[in-house]
């Protein structure tokens, strides 16, 4: 019984560890998505020299945030419904 629980309780060491290791890469991720990317590693999903959502957001007027944008579907333009503004 003693060994069998002293492996449960590396086993969720081990778990604990590997959550760890998820949300430090997750967050990773997200400051990326949000800031662009940063340090001398990455950027990991967006293109070299994306700035990210936050300072992509704050070079629209407020013109161009409010105005819904248009779709190209074969060459024909169809607009959309809903503005950057609206969400």
């Amino acid at each position: 019984m003693g060994a069998a629980l002293l492996h449960r309780g590396a086993e969720s060491r081990r778990a604990m560890t590997h959550t760890q290791e998820l949300a430090a890469v997750l967050e990773t991720l997200w400051v990326e998505l949000i800031d662009g990317p940063s340090g001398p590693v990455g950027p990991f999903m967006l293109n070299s020299g994306d700035v990210g959502l936050l300072r992509s957001l704050e070079a629209l007027s407020a013109d161009q945030a409010s105005r819904p944008p248009t779709k190209v579907l074969r060459s024909r333009p169809i607009p959309s419904t809903f503005a950057l503004a609206s969400h």
